[in-house]
């Protein structure tokens, strides 16, 4: 019983000692977290931004997850298929 006390003791100090500010994945994420979501008729009216921001997107996967990256990715898909077809991507 003392061992397993004195263990545990041990074990939340070295949890206690561990880096207190985020890892840059961590503070990434917290940061993509606070981003204003815009919607996808959003990134279908700015083309260039949704080039830019889908571009961004690619370089980690956990921009990729995040719903601006998503919808920036939707818009640019359907920008592409509006091209193709010869209609407005904005029609819809």
């Amino acid at each position: 019983m003392k061992n397993l006390i004195i263990l545990s003791i041990i074990s939340l100090f070295i949890v206690g000692c561990g880096e207190s500010e985020l890892s840059n994945s961590e503070a990434e994420i917290k940061k993509i977290d606070q981003e204003k979501v815009f919607p996808v008729k959003y990134w279908l009216a700015n083309p260039e931004l949704t080039n830019e921001k889908v571009d961004w997107c690619k370089a980690t996967a956990e921009r990729k997850i995040s719903a601006n990256c998503m919808n920036a990715s939707n818009a640019k898909s359907l920008i592409k298929k509006a091209k193709i077809l010869g209609t407005d991507p904005l029609a819809n």
